[in-house]
């Protein structure tokens, strides 16, 4: 059964959404440039703006682990039966 009523989140379920969270949103940040490599002769943003598009990767990259963690853990939480 996909859906458990009174669900609660344990410590341990805390745990996994944490590191699944991290480790998801580190292998997409790493690999991000590895599957989507930028077009041949593409413009480059000016030195320092750079940074912030490092920012900008990693929020998105740790956004794509809590999108997986909830995917794989946290589903039973907003079940109603």
């Amino acid at each position: 059964m996909l859906c458990r009523r009174g669900a609660t989140v344990s410590g341990m379920s805390r745990w996994f959404i944490i590191v699944i969270t991290v480790a998801a949103g580190l292998a997409a940040f790493v690999l991000s440039n590895v599957l989507w490599p930028n077009p041949p002769g593409a413009d480059q943003p000016p030195p320092g703006i750079v940074p912030f598009y490092v920012i900008e990767g990693a929020i998105e990259s740790l956004a794509f682990g809590l999108g997986l963690a909830f995917l794989l853990r946290g589903h039973t939480q907003t079940c109603t039966a």
